[in-house]
């Protein structure tokens, strides 16, 4: 199921995540992950830290998205494929992918879209 960011490449989709999450991003590393600065306090106050984030791959940072968000996670055997999805109340919105972090990465942009459709 093709959906407006199946054709983006992973770096591509992991700047736009960390946009909707509020980051301010720089650059992507040798693997597609984007670096974000982050404000850390801690002994001695705040500081700015640069963080590497792939949604595309990392497992502990796309399945905070896919459970914040109550997101539906299923293997579909007759496509070899991730179905990620949520059921609103206005509309069903899903995306489809071989890579199961890539389809929540995918949900989650979509999800977004919908919600900024209602705020307007």
């Amino acid at each position: 199921m093709e959906n407006k960011y199946s054709g983006l490449s992973d770096f591509e989709v992991n700047k736009l995540v960390a946009e909707k999450l509020g980051y301010k991003y720089s650059c992507d590393d040798t693997q597609g992950a984007v670096l974000v600065e982050s404000i850390s306090s801690g002994y001695g106050g705040f500081k700015t830290i640069i963080l590497s984030k792939n949604y595309c791959f990392d497992y502990s940072e796309v399945f905070k998205l896919m459970i914040d968000n109550k997101l539906d996670l299923d293997f579909n055997p007759l496509t070899n494929s991730w179905s990620c999805r949520k059921r609103t109340n206005k509309k069903y919105i899903s995306s489809l992918n071989e890579n199961p972090c890539r389809a929540i990465a995918e949900c989650f942009l979509l999800i977004k879209d919908e919600e900024n459709k209602d705020d307007k």
